[in-house]
């Protein structure tokens, strides 16, 4: 790992908890866990050439809230775990058919077509009787209770060691679909643990970030790793760092300037993007090279 991604992380940490000495730790441990997660998966989706499923993925977060909130009308512990059975499980059930053979752009955008019908009818409804629906859109990682924080910890721990431990398996069943030497039955159980983890990221952090943020959460930290770093070690810390990274310093700009954390992380991840392509001339990450 470059030296300066190091710096980074440990400036990250450092800074949050000097936040959290002035402001309930909450805020910063939610952001910071929720730009680790995605972070991390978003070096795998990307490697593994899913990112349009990745995009997808909040318009399932969105509908499962909504309709969650629809049964439990308060949004603590038993909504997020009624949220994140249906939203996960939607997004293993498209996982399983893209892994069975069904087009995995097809899939995806049937995905988002089902789901974001049944947002639209889950969020009026919900609005029409008083929910809080800017807040999953936009997202609020300072309304997020001890119980979800518990969750959401657990979540992310179970999210980066799946990661760290089968994210080769993961890319590699991708590249080499055919010729994977794990056999069919093992690259299938790698292939929807990484859905499974899609799942628990995206539902579960819904209210931290937003349906909003999550896109570029999931989709940019990979993008920007990759040229920075190559090998997908590398890749997977470098992301999850930049995630951490720009989620915290989004924060900190939050409650300096009175703006959106979630849309102030989103605008630092652009910026860095962007830097990225300039300095590195979009130069793309060499997939399995070496870790």
């Amino acid at each position: 790992m470059h030296k300066g991604f190091t710096v980074i992380a440990l400036s990250s940490i450092i800074a949050a908890a000097l936040l959290s000495l002035r402001y309930p730790a909450s805020w910063a441990i939610g952001m910071g866990l929720a730009g680790a997660a995605y972070g991390a998966l978003s070096s795998i989706l990307h490697a593994r050439g899913l990112l349009f499923v990745a995009g997808a993925s909040p318009h399932v977060a969105l509908a499962s809230a909504g309709i969650s909130s629809l049964i439990v009308m308060d949004a603590g512990t038993a909504w997020l775990v009624l949220s994140l059975a249906i939203g996960v499980s939607i997004i293993m059930a498209a996982g399983y058919m893209i892994e069975r053979g069904f087009n995995a752009d097809d899939a995806a955008a049937f995905m988002a077509s089902l789901s974001s019908t049944a947002a639209v009818l889950a969020l009026y409804r919900l609005s029409a009787i008083g929910g809080d629906v800017a807040g999953l859109i936009i997202g609020d990682p300072l309304l997020v209770g001890v119980g979800e924080l518990v969750v959401l910890s657990l979540s992310t721990l179970a999210i980066i060691i799946a990661l760290a431990v089968g994210g080769w398996r993961m890319i590699y069943i991708g590249m080499m679909r055919e010729e994977s030497l794990l056999g069919p039955t093992k690259s299938l159980a790698w292939s929807m643990i990484l859905y499974l983890v899609l799942g628990l990221a995206t539902v579960g952090m819904l209210r931290i970030v937003g349906y909003v943020l999550e896109h570029v959460l999931l989709l940019l930290p990979g993008i920007i790793a990759s040229q920075a770093v190559s090998g997908w070690r590398r890749g997977l810390a470098a992301s999850a760092i930049i995630g951490l990274s720009a989620s915290i310093t989004g924060l900190i700009v939050a409650v300096n300037f009175d703006v959106s954390p979630s849309g102030a992380s989103g605008a630092i991840l652009v910026l860095l993007f962007l830097m990225a392509h300039v300095i590195r001339g979009g130069a793309p990450w060499r997939r399995g090279g070496s870790a």
